[in-house]
């Protein structure tokens, strides 16, 4: 692991309601977060690495696919590539105001904001990690200590990593995530969230970051391909736990959850950038365009195979196809709404054919 040379230092106490790490700081069309937001973050960040009250303590499993991603390498390398210079160089050129620290991409909020996980060192935030554990699950620091199993297995022993669907009862396990979610913690139920949080970077909503810095708008992820490629780690309740658990793949029902509401979280968080544009005709602006009819095409798609009319009514309040002069005034609440109730029993097996295949996910599953 690159090593960040930082002694943790648990200097906050109290509840603050996160949405995640990255969720916090990225906002419609640009919006910079200040300073103080990453402070803010960073005094709750309890990081990966191995030691006391952290995330590799336990989940050693998880931290070694970690080590494998392009998440964890980002760290040693998106800096020092030619294009992160060049971005920057075209943001200062272009007089963009913003942090004014812009001599590097680990000192730029830009950036921050989903490149580099940032903790406390003393009384400063610093950048520690690349794209991490709290970057996805929600800073740990108010709930790291309740998230665990509390009951007892029947001969009385600790249930231990791994072991939670074995011995734990479904009432103690729902009030222990209930919990730890109340806290911050976003946790493998919350797929809504889970998914807000990949979208709202791989969909790049800054506007600034893409006309004047030139950063690519948006990548074309997928919740199920890039789910379920090198960052897969599923481990708990797996074939061979609590001893020797295996990266075990989701089921078919889990996969057509995340299909659809990765679309659906595709095409709001899309329309929420496409609200937000300011330079209209802007090399943003026609690409938001294009997500967004991606994306609803998709959502289409699956609607046609399975019926939903209740969602079929959500989509028909939206303007089909949106195009360059096409005003978006609101994002319906009702797609968000509809997207967290989708859960693996909704019935979905008739879009087994649009879900990406194997061969398609990103990256080398660990373990394979």
């Amino acid at each position: 692991m690159q090593k960040s040379n930082y002694n943790w230092k648990h200097v906050v106490t109290g509840t603050v309601a996160l949405i995640g790490l990255v969720g916090v700081l990225v906002g419609i069309g640009g919006a910079q977060p200040a300073e103080q937001d990453f402070k803010t973050i960073a005094k709750l960040i309890v990081g990966p690495d191995a030691g006391a009250d952290n995330c590799a303590n336990c989940h050693t499993q998880e931290t070694a696919v970690w080590k494998e991603t392009h998440h964890y390498s980002t760290f040693g390398l998106r800096h020092n590539t030619q294009r992160a210079k060049d971005i920057l160089a075209c943001l200062k050129q272009a007089g963009v105001e913003q942090n004014r620290r812009m001599k590097a991409p680990k000192a730029d909020n830009m950036c921050l904001q989903c490149h580099y996980t940032t903790a406390m060192e003393g009384t400063r935030p610093k950048v520690s990690w690349g794209i991490s554990c709290e970057s996805c699950h929600g800073p740990g620091k108010n709930w790291l200590a309740i998230h665990q199993p509390t009951e007892r297995k029947p001969d009385g022993g600790v249930i231990g990593m791994n072991e939670s669907r074995t011995f734990e009862s479904p009432e103690g396990r729902k009030a222990r995530l209930d919990g730890a979610a109340a806290k911050g913690m976003i946790h493998s139920q919350m797929i809504y969230r889970i998914a807000k949080n990949c979208y709202s970077c791989h969909t790049v909503p800054n506007e600034q970051l893409v006309n004047a810095g030139t950063h690519r708008a948006g990548s074309d992820f997928d919740l199920v391909a890039w789910s379920q490629g090198e960052i897969r780690h599923n481990f708990v309740s797996s074939p061979g736990a609590p001893k020797n658990p295996t990266n075990a793949p989701v089921t078919k029902e889990r996969l057509r959850q995340l299909y659809l509401v990765g679309a659906l979280v595709d095409l709001e968080v899309s329309l929420c950038n496409l609200m937000g544009v300011k330079e209209k005709g802007d090399t943003f602006h026609r690409a938001m365009i294009g997500r967004v009819n991606r994306a609803r095409a998709k959502v289409d798609a699956i609607v046609e195979k399975v019926g939903m009319p209740q969602l079929a009514a959500i989509l028909a309040s939206l303007p089909d196809p949106v195009t360059e002069d096409t005003m978006i005034q609101a994002v319906p609440s009702e797609l968000g709404a509809f997207a967290r109730n989708v859960s693996e029993d909704t019935g979905l097996a008739a879009i087994d054919d649009l879900i990406p295949k194997s061969s398609e996910y990103r990256g080398t599953v660990y373990g394979k």
